[in-house]
């Protein structure tokens, strides 16, 4: 064995206190890198799967293809698998003008183009010939006329609309258009074999006017080709190059899982932050890492001056100390990778029923999430924790090579300094007296030391709270992007002319098994989302330099428009016309239980919405717009909440307009009265728009005669939590049974978002948890051998009389000194990481800079109260030592 590894040995062993801290730091570090990389491969194939089973695993579709274009790709060579789907016709459905989806387009397709879309059968089978066919879901729950599994149903197929225009799937249809009807329909007859609950909306996109059924084996009509390639990550830059047909869509989600994308801002975002985590992480390990070894060269100086002296090359002494670097890494390595296997393998067990919750109700099976291993990962978090390592050694191993030997063994190097560096403050003498003299004069004779105590608490601070403001941003944006559902388990769709008492029936329904709450709620017309128009006055100022959009002009102003269509930075406010103002809101008359649950939760008196005088609403006054980013691709928006009114101006008269349904054309106008605003939203509504409610028992005083003659029949949604939705369904549709309602239909809302808040909460306090651990033994690892590399100059202090209330004035002046500085450096460091997390924030959400105050007292106070642990452990070391024994060791 080389004399140089045994001397690295036996130092290692003299000093098992600094090897065992260090070997920690190592552990840690590794195991955060192995959680974040292991637990992100996991996840990332968890949401492949879940995609694959909602969306289909189809890489991307083309449309409008000869049989010849669908050969052509399928002996492409970058393409695994082809699959088409025979465009035969379309069938009406819906003869009301004021369907949205009038139209039945018959595909011929295998179950191979099903499993590659994302039609996943419910009921029944998939169809085996020409004369059977496979229906979505709701055309059973339609009320009159629906059709079950075993109906045979005649239609009358065709390709061209009444008024000349050809059908496709991908044709849109005008709200209040006559011209439905086929101009060429022939009669086919099928028999319903099962029905499919959803496909990929890329292939039945939500604005077209059709839906689709599936049938097999007819022999007209053009092609859609669903197509996966062998690499993902090459369909872009395939299918722009590809020369079949220019008419094709991404399956964007999927693809992104997989590693690839088309730009955008959402992708810069994740990466900027999954960065900034994972700089957090190395940067914490090297300095902790780094730390232990420079105290390891500070402590043995005089040896390195001793071999120096007898002929020790300085690549010698670097490799003494990069031995040192990886014997620890040979220990605290392999304790990483099994802490963090085992930690990242726990915390995902943990999880899968959460992430399971979050995709029930999409994909036909439960998607688990469990731990998947990767061997890229593990290779990359061995390197860098093997890197983290010696980068650590490398500037303690410079700093010792530039120590002459003459001034190594003198141990002078760190005592040049001019009378006026040593000058102390008068106050320090009268506070402290002589013992704060002393201390304040070896605070400035002994910088490094000391300042290797000051970064250790400034980083422990800067990891703690930059940890947290991660978390915490992160946490404050994904809630806010979950405004995009409500908070609802189940929900269910009735009509309701059907039902007789809706009252009556949701206390029914709130009594099923494990029904936890319960509500229900109608709009004006066949939706709750309308435009309010109100005073210009009562609409807030856009921002400096902008005006509203003008709509004055526009002929179907009554028909919302778009959340996110106006300009950059502006509320969905609208210009109208007469001194008004119109934006999108939900207009909806809850429950009178919940209602008044709501009134309350709000703090807000029920008696003016139930005298039936006043007939005022209740607003919830907030919302989410959002914007596109000049020049940007096609995700690259940005989130702003806004506010639809200045509450100073209450009551509020507003009114909207609704279409009627009459040979001419013509609207009603619906006054309505804004009598005070609520900051807790209705739990089934979220809080993308503004939101008006009224009591369900004043619908009749609000909505005037003439209403009666709005398209389409009031619709009646019951929404209910639950805490087993299974069960729950069960008992409910009984129910339903007994009130002669249809039964089946329940729309299970994923909790997708309650998921990914449960799912990020778990992993933050984790990785705050690991990160509070480096730096808890950053501090602790600092301030222990601090103390102990000056057990020689407090043996000499003792020799010469110093008693021990003088000796604690001395460590309590240079603690109080040291953490002043330290806390001062952390502050700020950690304001510029957290600022740094704020602007990648913003690019997606725009929210004020927050810093959060409660964790920077948190952390100092952990840290001010480890480090006085520390040093209070290893005063009492010191003090058990004879000064005479201490001042005898040449190495003390």
């Amino acid at each position: 064995m080389n004399v140089f590894l045994k001397y690295t040995i036996r130092s290692l062993r003299k000093n098992r206190s600094r090897t065992l801290v260090t070997i920690i730091g190592i552990m840690l570090s590794t195991a955060l890198i192995t959680a974040v990389l292991e637990g992100a491969y996991s996840g990332i194939r968890c949401m492949i799967r879940y995609q694959e089973a909602n969306t289909g695993t189809m890489n991307g579709l083309f449309t409008d293809l000869s049989e010849k274009d669908v050969e052509t790709i399928r002996k492409d060579k970058e393409v695994m698998e082809v699959s088409a789907m025979r465009v035969t016709g379309f069938a009406l459905i819906e003869a009301e003008p004021d369907s949205s989806k009038p139209y039945l387009c018959i595909g011929s397709a295998d179950p191979s183009f099903a499993k590659m879309t994302g039609i996943n059968v419910d009921t029944g089978r998939f169809p085996e010939s020409s004369d059977e066919l496979l229906i979505p879901e709701y055309l059973t729950l339609r009320s009159p006329d629906p059709i079950t599994v075993g109906d045979k149903v005649t239609l009358s197929v065709g390709k061209t609309r009444e008024d000349g225009q050809p059908l496709s799937l991908y044709s849109t249809f005008d709200y209040g258009n006559r011209t439905v009807g086929l101009l060429d329909g022939e009669e086919r007859t099928y028999t319903v074999v099962g029905t499919y609950l959803y496909c990929n909306d890329i292939l039945v996109p939500y604005i077209t006017s059709s839906r689709l059924a599936v049938t097999v084996g007819e022999n007209d009509g053009s092609f859609v080709a669903a197509v996966a390639l062998k690499n993902p990550r090459r369909f872009y830059d395939w299918a722009r190059n590809q020369s079949v047909s220019s008419n094709w869509q991404d399956n964007s989600i999927l693809l992104r899982y997989y590693g690839v994308t088309p730009g955008g801002k959402v992708e810069w975002t994740v990466t900027a932050l999954v960065f900034i985590l994972l700089l957090l992480v190395v940067f914490g390990s090297i300095l902790l890492v780094c730390n232990s070894f420079s105290i390891s060269v500070t402590e043995r100086t005089r040896q390195f001056g001793i071999l120096r002296s007898v002929g020790a090359t300085k690549k010698q002494l670097r490799g003494v100390i990069f031995s040192e670097a990886m014997l620890l890494s040979l220990i605290g390595i392999p304790l990483g990778l099994t802490l963090g296997f085992a930690g990242i393998g726990a915390v995902l067990w943990y999880l899968k029923d959460a992430v399971a919750s979050m995709s029930a109700g999409n994909a036909v099976h439960p998607v688990y999430l469990r731990f998947e291993f990767s061997l890229p990962a593990l290779l990359v978090s061995i390197g860098l924790g093997l890197l983290t390592t010696l980068a650590s050694a490398w500037i303690p191993a410079i700093r010792a090579n530039r120590v002459r030997p003459i001034e190594a063994v003198r141990q002078t190097k760190d005592i040049r300094i001019s009378i006026r560096e040593v000058k102390t403050p008068r106050i320090v003498g009268k506070i402290f007296g002589i013992e704060g003299i002393l201390a304040s004069k070896n605070y400035k004779r002994n910088r490094r030391q000391h300042r290797a105590v000051v970064w250790s608490l400034a980083l422990s601070i800067l990891l703690f709270v930059s940890a947290f403001s991660f978390i915490r941003y992160i946490s404050r944006y994904i809630e806010d992007m979950s405004v995009n559902q409500p908070k609802v388990d189940l929900v269910k769709a009735l009509d309701l002319n059907e039902v007789k008492d809706p009252e009556h029936l949701l206390e029914r329904l709130k009594n099923a098994s494990h029904v936890t709450k319960g509500a229900f709620s109608t709009g004006i017309g066949s939706s709750s989302m309308v435009n309010l128009f109100f005073s210009e006055e009562a609409a807030p100022d856009p921002p400096e330099g902008i005006t509203y959009p003008d709509l004055s002009s526009h002929p179907d102003k009554h028909i919302p428009f778009s959340v996110g269509s106006g300009p950059e930075g502006v509320p969905p406010i609208y210009l109208s016309g007469g001194g008004e103002v119109l934006s999108p809101v939900n207009v909806a008359f809850l429950d009178d239980h919940t209602f008044r649950e709501l009134l309350n939760e709000n703090g807000i008196s029920e008696e003016p919405f139930f005298d039936g005088t006043s007939l005022q609403g209740v607003l919830f006054n907030a919302g989410m717009t959002q914007y596109r980013v000049k020049g940007a691709e096609q995700n690259d928006v940005v989130y702003v909440p806004y506010s639809l009114i200045r509450e100073s101006l209450l009551p509020l008269d507003c009114y909207v307009l609704q279409n009627v349904r009459s040979e001419e054309k013509s609207t009603v106008r619906i006054d309505l009265k804004i009598g005070a605003v609520i900051r807790k939203n209705a739990f089934c509504f979220t809080n993308v728009l503004p939101c008006l409610y009224y009591p369900y028992s004043m619908m009749d005083e609000v909505v005037p005669e003439e209403a009666g003659a709005l398209p389409g029949e009031y619709s009646l949604l019951y929404y209910f939590n639950s805490d087993d939705r299974e069960s729950s369904k069960a008992d409910m549709n009984a129910i339903l049974a007994e009130e002669g309602l249809p039964r089946r239909g329940f729309n299970e809302q994923s909790g997708y978002d309650r998921g990914l808040i449960q799912l990020v909460g778990v992993f933050s306090y984790g990785f705050i948890l690991l990160i509070s651990l480096i730096a808890v033994a950053n501090a602790f690892n600092t301030a222990y051998t601090n103390v102990m590399l000056r057990r020689r100059e407090f043996a000499m202090l003792r020799s010469i009389g110093l008693s021990k209330q003088g000796f604690l004035k001395m460590i309590v002046y240079e603690w109080m000194k040291e953490s002043f500085t330290g806390l001062v450096i952390g502050f700020f460091a950690a304001t510029a990481f957290t600022f740094a997390i704020w602007k990648v924030i913003s690019q997606m959400i725009r929210r004020a800079f927050y810093m959060p105050w409660e964790s920077i007292v948190i952390s100092a106070g952990a840290t001010f109260f480890v480090m006085t642990l520390s040093i209070l452990y290893a005063l009492r070391r010191v003090r058990t030592e004879h000064p005479v024994e201490v001042l005898k060791d040449e190495n003390a």
